[in-house]
């Protein structure tokens, strides 16, 4: 188990900057988190990379025709759950990049890098969260890469942290990561869960297409816990 960390002990590095691969990452990885610092008033910003819509693509064979859609329903999901979460619309910024294309030889790494580099130095940020390079996914290994070109692009490098959006930091083919903390964020469980009502077209009911889709197990399982584990890249 990693050391706790008060996040306001966080804070005092600077404000809190988070990569998130696809609508509903940033409440997966750091949902407690991002509630713990809105209650306390502590500057936040979330950078969504993609609109996740080739993710309900794959899981519902949904048209081409009707992905831009999706993603303007992803980002009022979104800024839905981040209102549940205690913040506000000003508090994410939506890139609208493809997904697939974020890997460092696509055309959209260069333009993330550069966005969450100017995000870095207009905020001051400090602390820079984005998923793990382990990842097994594409896009959430990408991210990790983006993240990490971001602060070496800046004069002043943030504190990067990784979160796991599985719940989990281990993926398998690699080691379980050596150094991080760990954020008490139990407190903050139903409004975690009230978030994750928001994403329907993740976890819950899209009517308009006529399909229903239970809540997975394992989603209510990771807004449950009590304890948000962050660790520290090793590149």
């Amino acid at each position: 188990m990693f050391p706790l960390v008060d996040v306001g002990e966080l804070a005092t590095g600077g404000s809190f900057l988070i990569v998130a691969p696809h609508p509903i990452d940033e409440l997966l990885g750091c949902g407690g988190l991002i509630a713990e610092a809105t209650q306390r008033g502590l500057p936040v910003h979330i950078v969504m990379l993609t609109g996740g819509a080739g993710v309900l693509r794959a899981l519902r064979d949904m048209p081409l025709r009707d992905i831009r859609r999706v993603d303007v329903l992803r980002r009022a999901e979104t800024l839905t759950a981040i209102a549940r979460l205690g913040g506000g619309a000003a508090m994410v910024s939506f890139l609208d990049l493809p997904e697939g294309a974020l890997a460092a030889d696509g055309f959209a790494f260069g333009i993330a890098v550069d966005v969450v580099a100017a995000m870095l130095r207009q905020r001051s940020a400090g602390i820079l969260l984005a998923p793990s390079d382990a990842d097994p996914h594409p896009d959430h290994g990408a991210a990790a890469h983006i993240a990490r070109a971001a602060a070496r692009a800046v004069a002043s490098p943030p504190r990067r942290l990784a979160y796991a959006v599985s719940g989990s930091p281990g993926h398998a083919g690699h080691a379980p990561p050596r150094a991080g903390i760990a954020v008490n964020v139990g407190v903050h469980a139903a409004r975690r869960h009230w978030a994750l009502e928001a994403y329907r077209n993740v976890s819950g009911t899209m009517e308009e297409q006529g399909h229903a889709v239970s809540h997975p197990a394992q989603l209510r399982r990771i807004v449950a816990r009590p304890i948000e584990c962050f660790f520290t890249p090793e590149d």
